[in-house]
Formats: structure tokens, sequence, C-alpha cells
């Protein structure tokens, strides 16, 4: 569909909730599901008022937590028109291409990298979640009080992106402060625990780390490794990428050092670890030793 839309919230037009002449992939997720599923069943010149209650925790900071009415005129729907899958889509796709095979193994490569990127993840975070929850003290309010700054400048950034600024969005950095808080606190006792790990275990970032690095970094964004070692000259831009890798390499290590149990197994030691706990002669009543 191409429709445009404006947002109201009590009753007052939202500067940056509004577009003109956009196209909606209907039901592919590119704006709010709930508004795209109001737009099922709408046909071209129609005009419409739909009203969608945003959750507080909602990605986008504007629409969050709000009640927001809309008004929409769709002034065209398209039928999309898929293409044969064949060996000249593949060359369409790519003009390195040459069959429809190479596509695929392309494709197969790339999900087979996500795959595994967000299996990484998913431990990583586990890992951190399991130090977090086994040590727990006091960290400085200064080094709370830095990330949380780093954070609502993240926030600022990503606003600029999109011509807007805090106010513009309601929002204030007093209750991004509060609401970062937390996460800024976990962020830090998880540095600390990961440093004291690098400390006692003695790992430490490598020239060779580092080369490894740039080499990545290039391949990822088609760039020769040293030119992406160019980027890095100043200390200011190195420390974080070193710390990065750093908490890489440490993260590595834990995982290389873990005993990994698969979820059957963790089931299954339990039930035996509950039976052993059960006195021999619970049925006869007997008192256990």
């Amino acid at each position: 569909m191409v429709i445009d839309y404006q947002g109201y919230y009590k009753g007052n037009p939202m500067k940056h909730v509004r577009n003109n002449d956009v196209t909606v992939d209907v039901g592919a997720g590119m704006l709010d599901k709930d508004f795209e599923e109001k737009l099922i069943g709408m046909t071209k010149s129609q005009q419409a008022e739909h009203e969608i209650e945003y959750p507080e925790k909602h990605p986008n900071p504007i629409l969050a937590g709000k009640r927001v009415q809309f008004q929409v005129v769709v002034k065209d729907v398209k039928e999309r028109a898929l293409a044969e899958i064949d060996d000249e889509f593949a060359k369409d796709v790519n003009e390195n291409f040459t069959s429809l095979e190479m596509l695929k193994e392309e494709i197969r490569g790339k999900v087979e990298v996500d795959k595994k990127s967000t299996a990484e993840g998913e431990l990583n975070d586990r890992i951190m979640n399991k130090l977090l929850e086994r040590h727990d003290f006091e960290v400085p309010e200064r080094l709370v009080r830095y990330e949380i700054q780093e954070m609502i400048k993240n926030t600022e950034e990503q606003l600029e992106k999109n011509n807007m600024s805090l106010e513009s969005a309601g929002l204030n950095k007093e209750e991004l402060a509060k609401q970062n808080e937390p996460v800024a606190q976990r962020r830090v006792r998880g540095d600390f625990i990961l440093k004291k790990i690098a400390e006692v275990e003695e790992i430490k970032v490598t020239d060779e780390d580092l080369d490894q690095t740039f080499a990545k970094i290039g391949t990822r964004y088609n760039m020769e490794a040293q030119q992406v070692k160019s980027y890095f000259q100043n200390r200011d831009d190195l420390l974080p990428l070193m710390n990065e890798v750093l908490n890489d390499k440490i993260l590595t290590f834990l995982k290389q050092s873990a005993v990994l149990i698969e979820p059957a197994e963790a089931a299954a030691e339990g039930e035996e670890q509950e039976t052993e706990s059960q006195p021999a002669n619970a049925d006869s009543g007997d008192t256990p030793a």
C-alpha cells in the first residue's frame, strides 16, 4: 500500500509521527504490527482513523506508553509480482552469480554465520548472567554515572539520525538516568568481574589479536585491514576496541573452561539428585537417619 498517515496524541498532531506517500509492505513489519494489521481490508482512496495503545517498553520512545490516534489515507494498493527463481534471477541479484545454486550457497553460508553468531551471543549472555548471580557487590557510583551518560548519549545519537531530540521524543535525561541505572550497575559489575578474571588468568590483548580484529572489520566492510587500522590510531578510539577484544577473549576462555550440559542431561541430573535426596524408607514410615 501507498499511504499518508498522521499520528495524534491527546488530540494534538505528533510532529515526528507522520509520513506521506510511504510504501508499506503490509505484514512485513516495516511499521508497527498493530498499525499494519489495521490496514488490511482498506481500499484505494479510503480514509480511516485507527487508535493504537503502545506498551511502556515499546522500542520507539516517542510512542512508548501512549495511546495514539492515526488518520490514514490509502493512496494506492499494489500486489507484489514474484520473479521466477532461476539462474537469471540469481544473476539479477548479483552479477557474480552464474547460477541459482551459487545464490543458494551464498544464502546458506550467511544463514549459518547468523545462526552461529546468535548462539554465541546467547551463550555469552547466559555466562554473564550466571557470573552476576554469583557475585553481588557494590560498584563505584562514578562509574555507574559514566555508564548512564554513555547510554543517554547513544539514545541522543539514535534520535539525531532521525532529526529528533530527547525533548521532541517526550524524554528527559533525569527519567532516562533512572530507567538506565539498573542496567548500568550490571554492566559495571560485569566489567569488574571480567577484568578480575583477566587478571587472575593473565589474559591480555596482543598485537596479533588486534590485527585479526582489523582483518575481520575489513572483511565486514570490504576494506583493507591496514585501512581499518588507520582509523584506530587515536588512543581514544583504540581503547574501547581493545576493551571489546579483551572481553571477547575472557568469554572465550570461560566457554572453553566451562562444562556445558545439554538440557536433557541437566534435567536427568536434577531428577537423579531429587531421588537421592529422598529417604530410603519414606513409604514405610521409618524416620530417616
